[in-house]
């Protein structure tokens, strides 16, 4: 049953990040990632996919906390993992291997200084074959944003990826949705034309109520990045108070 286990840990990982109890979170996933380790030294035939996706969800959470050198660096292990399943299997670890592409350029990028960025988006251009046609539009979002912050050209790539979001399915706008306001926030204040007919504001007062303020800290580099603000001013008066105190003012919320 251990297998399981990990796979508890790292579902209960990701629950607690959604409820923004970010160092919970990268300490129940650090342990998922230990057992996984372990089981696929053992067996990696049968537990190495599982262990690279355990490298991937820790480096998320290290990201959400700030951690960008430590998360660039399991992305880097994850990538070499998926690089090496992909050529031997496409039709199934494909897609894997190009979303973490896509997130270990971003994570170099939060790592990196800004004028120091030099990374090779053509790897990311177009998708690979053997994604299932229900997963391309999840796939392209993201793509298009991680493109848009690492180029010169965020207007370009931020207006094709709000055009694919109407085509994600639920459960992908639910895991993209901090990408989403990114993307939404960068054109409120850029290109409020391109904005979506959704009102987009209130996905962030969900997003940030549910996470009681305590928001992943890449939300504020690629802020300070891309030169953009969040939200200061809403229908309700309470969620201007509260994004007012933590994205005005320097918090230990982040």
């Amino acid at each position: 049953f251990e297998p399981d286990y990990a796979l508890s840990l790292s579902n209960y990982a990701s629950h607690l990040s959604d409820l923004g109890r970010n160092d919970e979170a990268a300490d129940y996933a650090q342990q998922a990632l230990a057992i996984r380790e372990r089981l696929a030294q053992q067996r990696p035939d049968r537990f190495e996919p599982d262990y690279a996706g355990s490298l991937n969800n820790y480096a998320s959470h290290l990201s959400d906390l700030g951690r960008n050198d430590e998360a660039a660096g399991y992305a880097r292990q994850t990538l070499a993992i998926y690089e090496r399943l992909a050529l031997k299997t496409p039709q199934r670890f494909n897609i894997d291997h190009f979303t973490v592409q896509c997130y270990w350029l971003f994570a170099e990028w939060l790592s990196l200084p800004a004028a120091s960025v030099s990374l090779a988006l053509r790897q990311i251009a177009e998708l690979p074959d053997f994604i299932a046609a229900h997963k391309q539009p999840a796939c392209l979002f993201y793509a298009r944003f991680v493109h848009g912050c690492l180029s010169q050209n965020a207007a370009q790539q931020f207006q094709q990826s709000i055009a694919l979001w109407p085509q994600l399915t639920k459960t992908d706008q639910q895991n993209n949705r901090a990408e989403f306001l990114c993307v939404c926030a960068w054109l409120c204040q850029y290109d409020a034309e391109a904005l979506p007919e959704q009102n987009w504001l209130d996905v962030w007062q969900k997003f940030i109520r549910q996470r009681q303020g305590r928001l992943p800290k890449w939300l504020e580099t690629v802020a300070a990045r891309l030169d953009f603000s969040w939200p200061q001013s809403t229908n309700s008066n309470k969620l201007v108070a509260l994004s007012e105190t933590v994205f005005a003012n320097p918090s230990p919320t982040f």
